[in-house]
């Protein structure tokens, strides 16, 4: 694995992500737009949405 100085390495038990630290602020931009639209979907279905019609309004599980 090769990284360099100023890229964001994430780990857990079951791996590890390297962000190039030149991708940072665009991944992290993706990143919180997809757990929006997954928290949006988690509401739904919490307020009885059917998850397969919340996941066609949102196109996100």
């Amino acid at each position: 694995m090769n990284t360099s100085s100023g890229d964001y390495a994430f780990a857990d038990r079951d791996g590890v992500v390297i962000i190039p630290g030149d991708m940072a602020e665009a991944v992290c931009s993706r990143a919180e737009e997809l757990i929006g639209t997954e928290n949006l979907v988690r509401k739904a279905i919490l307020e009885g949405v059917d998850p397969v019609e919340a996941y066609l309004q949102y196109g996100k599980f």
